[in-house]
């Protein structure tokens, strides 16, 4: 529960979950992205006042009952665990019980606090005990303000007026103050359980997924095929015979993208062949066997809104066995002649039984073979994948809105929102950059990072060295101050609703840093905006961003004042955060190509070969 933990590189969480996807075989698709019309949007909005619900004592009640039902829940998870009561200090539980005793009205303030602790990046805190009381905490306090508010009829009107007239507003001049305005009356309409019709509407008006990506069959063929050589040996018990022998098979696995419209599949198909030379020995009798085994396997692995898993692989054997010989241990040539008669004709009696037991033995051992690796591999990228991206923004309350996987029998598909219920998403598609079925496309729109940020760091502390690092430690370039630059460290603490700000023009990243206040040396400087832009360059399968001019810092005040001059203390903080900036600040950050560690073979390595920085939105080609 450090602060450090919240200073990952936030375009580096995004990235990371959007290239897992696509390394597994998944990819996001941008299925009807244009912007819909609003027209008629602004008078729905006002004709749902007539929809108003008023919160009863029946809903208050069960709304308590749900915050002690899920306390219940924590309380039984937490039983076992060895700091328990450590546990239970640091998410104020004496707090919570003082405030749910009998015979007093709980604070809707007191509540929010304590929620605010579930809110979190610790390990675990994604699972559903504590997600279920940091929902059910929300949900109380804001219907105990309800039911103590007279004028909540007039709030919940207040909000739709003032949301159509800013959706009025934003056809005719999209600007981003305008969306923050409509995000955040949704966010209240949501929270306050009202209107979700138009909650809806709006959001299908002016929110689209920020991040998507595509991967066309070529390039999951070339990226996930893998061919099979093994020899080994032979040992088992047909019909009481003792077989040993050796063994050499020869195949490949190839993906194949499943056609479904509901979730994502991809069957992993297995052909080989495999040629037996063995012995079975039964009594003094042995019989010389060449078996040939065309082998076909398939397992599917399917991505959808509940996450990766796999089915049970299921396979076909066909034996093909071929007689090269029969004798025997015995010494006496007359028992050995009636002894190997009697082989024979037993041999040609039980030859299919046979193949069909070694068919059987085969396609359950390919099975068993198929789910233990495909399995792992998937467990693997399915934890990093949850590490990276979805649990932390389930723990920070922000977990993917409209997640969408599809595939077809060319490419696959996956599309997702990264935004709270006071956010938005993208205001438009990505651009296009071609339809090479032989490139895989990741988009990511600023939305998605400025959202994240906005969760996980907003109205947090950092010196300028983590938030350095923020950029330069994904590629191991982040600069080391020495101990006395740390004593002159500037400390910031970042703003409440919007932290970070990101652009993507012409080919650069502007990243925007906004200040909420500064402390040096025990003293307090005011707000102030800090602007870095990076030049994006793709050379041999490797992104490096190059730091342009000097840092751009100036307060928020000048965005709205016509005066720019800067007052004595803004001037001192300027050259301060100039001076540590250019110690501090990474010139040059490499972001290597990327290969999937579980193989740890260049052959299946996601190799970047294009960029494209517009519009707000950074795609990646790869081939």
């Amino acid at each position: 529960m450090t602060r450090t933990s919240a200073a990952r590189p936030l375009c580096r969480a995004v990235l990371t979950a959007a290239i897992t996807c696509v390394l597994l075989g998944h990819e996001a698709g941008a299925a009807d992205m244009a912007m819909r019309p609003a027209v008629d949007l602004p008078q729905r909005i006002r004709n749902a006042k007539a929809g108003y619900q008023p919160l009863d004592a029946e809903q208050l009640a069960l709304a308590r009952q749900e915050v002690e039902r899920a306390m219940g829940a924590l309380e039984r998870a937490l039983h076992e665990h060895p700091k328990a009561q450590q546990w239970k200090q640091f998410l104020l539980w004496d707090v919570l019980e003082g405030e749910l005793a009998a015979g007093r009205e709980p604070d809707p303030a007191r509540l929010r606090n304590v929620r605010q602790q579930f809110v979190t990046d610790h390990p675990g805190f994604e699972l559903a005990p504590f997600t279920d009381l940091r929902a059910a905490l929300g949900e109380y306090a804001v219907a105990l303000e309800d039911a103590a508010n007279p004028n909540a009829r007039h709030d919940f009107e207040t909000h739709l007026d003032a949301l159509a007239a800013a959706v009025e507003a934003c056809r005719t001049e999209p600007r981003q103050s305008l969306r923050a305005e409509i995000a955040r009356h949704l966010g209240w309409l949501q929270q306050h359980r009202q209107a979700s019709d138009v909650v809806d509407a709006t959001r299908q008006a002016f929110s689209h997924p920020n991040v998507l990506a595509r991967l066309p069959q070529p390039v999951a063929a070339r990226w996930l095929s893998e061919e099979i050589k093994s020899s080994g040996p032979v040992r088992d018990v047909v019909l009481g015979s003792q077989i040993r022998g050796t063994e050499q098979t020869v195949g490949a696995v190839a993906p194949v993208l499943v056609p479904d419209e509901r979730r994502a599949v991809v069957q992993m198909e297995l052909t080989a062949t495999s040629r037996a030379r063995t012995v079975g020995v039964n009594g003094p009798v042995r019989v010389y066997q060449n078996n040939d085994v065309t082998l076909q396997g398939r397992k599917q692995i399917v991505l959808d809104r509940d996450g990766i898993r796999t089915l049970p692989a299921q396979s076909t054997a066909n034996v093909a066995s071929q007689l090269t010989g029969i004798d025997t241990v015995l010494q006496r040539p007359l028992v050995e002649c009636l002894v190997l008669r009697q082989a024979c004709r037993r041999v040609n009696r039980q030859q299919d039984q046979a193949d069909c037991i070694a068919e059987g033995r085969q396609r359950q051992r390919l099975n068993e073979q198929l789910d233990r690796d495909v399995d792992a591999r998937i467990a693997e990228a399915s934890a990093r994948l949850n590490d990276k991206f979805f649990h932390p923004l389930t723990r920070y309350d922000i977990p993917p809105r409209s997640f969408r996987a599809e595939t077809s029998h060319t490419e696959l598909h996956v599309s997702l929102e990264v935004a709270a219920a006071d956010q938005l998403g993208a205001a438009d598609e990505p651009p296009v950059v071609g339809n090479d079925p032989d490139t895989a496309l990741i988009h990511v729109h600023a939305s998605a990072i400025e959202n994240y940020a906005a969760a996980t760091v907003a109205g947090k502390t950092y010196t300028a060295q983590q938030l350095s690092d923020m950029l330069g430690n994904y590629a191991g370039n982040a600069n080391r101050s020495n101990g006395r630059d740390a004593v002159d460290d500037v400390s910031v603490t970042l703003d409440y609703e919007k932290p970070i700000t990101l652009r993507s023009e012409s080919g650069s990243l502007v990243l925007t840093v906004h200040g909420r206040r500064y402390i040096s040396r025990k003293r307090a400087y005011p707000p102030m905006n800090i602007t870095v832009r990076y030049r994006l360059a793709v050379s041999d399968g490797t992104v490096r961003m190059t730091l342009e001019g000097d840092p751009e810092i100036v307060p928020p005040r000048f965005a709205d004042s016509e005066t720019k001059r800067l007052s004595g203390r803004e001037a001192t903080l300027r050259r301060m955060l100039l001076a540590q900036l250019d110690r501090q600040l990474p010139k040059t950050i490499a972001l290597n190509q990327l290969a999937d560690p579980a193989r740890n073979t260049a052959a299946v390595s996601a190799t970047i070969a294009k960029l494209v920085a517009e519009n707000n939105w950074l795609t990646v080609v790869f081939r």
